[in-house]
């Protein structure tokens, strides 16, 4: 087995342990959230999404 495949292949199994994770703290807001819809369809940003959509949006010029 060369470096270059054992590299994909343990860099696709930690993408994938981090999407896990993320879809298994979204079905726990889920679960628990009571009347609020958005929670319960999933709509969650985290500090982290924030952060970046910030940046994004700062990042905007208007002429």
């Amino acid at each position: 087995m060369n470096l270059s495949r054992l590299k994909r292949m343990f860099l696709s199994f930690m993408s994938y342990k981090r999407e896990s994770r993320k879809r298994t703290a979204k079905n726990v807001v889920r679960r628990y959230s009571r009347g609020n819809v958005n929670l319960q369809l999933g709509r969650i940003m985290t500090v982290k999404d924030y952060e970046l959509r910030r940046k994004k949006v700062l990042s905007y010029e208007f002429a």
